[in-house]
């Protein structure tokens, strides 16, 4: 493929076969730049993670909702296009507990067809509500999380997977995984390609005051919790990556720690991904 207008012009009048993607990564009115028939794929924004300072009474965000739908675009039709804002993660110092905020919805509607990705939940005391979906072809919610879990992730294929982690379990291992893991291909068409994994939990190493903070999540994947272990050390909560939940930073033992500070992750955003098959 050299460029879209010798595509265009390959066609003879009858359509060109073709792949290219428009990403939509802040709300706005959009009107297709061409004619023809494409895929709109919207994700929802990822929850924050919640925090607890003197326990373990908080859980990683929820992933937001994926929707799918094949459409035929008009140039004379206008799409108000709403990219999800992401969940904001907590950071408690009363030792009550932080709730973290619920994701953004994604929606696009023509006036005629309506979609939508929803937020996931912000991390509570229990499992967040996850991104749900609607409007698709395919409609999948997003992962959950639980008390001291990694945030959730997206799902395309089936519902996303949930948060990892707990009282000693799962330290340093990678967490809530994008089921679209792939190079990311440009020429794709019908499915998202690009995804990641879920970032890394924390874990300490070596001794006492030496740590690793939970690991950011891939496209689509959760953050990494941070949970204050039997080193007395605090690493913080990894972020979501795109729909992905933040994670969670909680106190799992119970420990003395009036002097650390309990960051969870952020979730992230959504995204409204159009992918044009052909071109009239």
């Amino acid at each position: 493929m050299s460029n879209l207008t010798d595509l265009i012009s390959a066609g003879g009048g009858g359509g060109a076969t073709v792949a290219f993607n428009v990403h939509i990564t802040t709300s706005q009115t959009w009107t297709p730049p061409y004619n023809g028939v494409g895929t709109i794929h919207l994700i929802g924004a990822g929850g924050g993670g919640g925090s607890d300072k003197a326990g373990n009474r908080r859980s990683g965000g929820a992933a937001g909702g994926y929707c799918k739908k094949e459409v035929t675009f008009s140039t004379s039709t206008n799409w108000t296009m709403v990219v999800g804002a992401k969940g904001n993660g907590t950071s408690d110092q009363s030792g009550s507990g932080a709730n973290g905020s619920a994701g953004g919805n994604t929606t696009a509607t023509d006036g005629t067809i309506s979609l939508a990705a929803n937020g996931g939940g912000g991390g509570i005391n229990g499992a967040p509500a996850v991104g749900t979906a609607s409007g698709g072809d395919v409609n999948f919610s997003g992962g959950s999380s639980n008390l001291g879990q990694s945030g959730g992730a997206v799902g395309t294929t089936a519902n996303g997977q949930n948060g990892v982690g707990g009282f000693n379990a799962n330290y340093g291992v990678y967490t809530a995984d994008s089921d679209f893991i792939s190079p990311y291909d440009p020429l794709a068409y019908g499915y998202l390609t690009g995804g990641d994994k879920g970032g890394r939990n924390a874990w300490t190493y070596g001794g006492a005051g030496n740590y690793k903070d939970g690991e950011n999540g891939g496209f689509g994947g959760g953050g990494g919790h941070g949970n204050l272990g039997t080193n007395y050390v605090l690493p913080s909560a990894g972020h979501g990556g795109i729909g992905g939940g933040g994670g969670a930073s909680v106190n799992v033992q119970g420990l003395s720690a009036d002097f650390y500070k309990f960051q969870s992750g952020t979730g992230g955003v959504g995204l409204i991904l159009i992918q044009y098959k052909t071109i009239t």
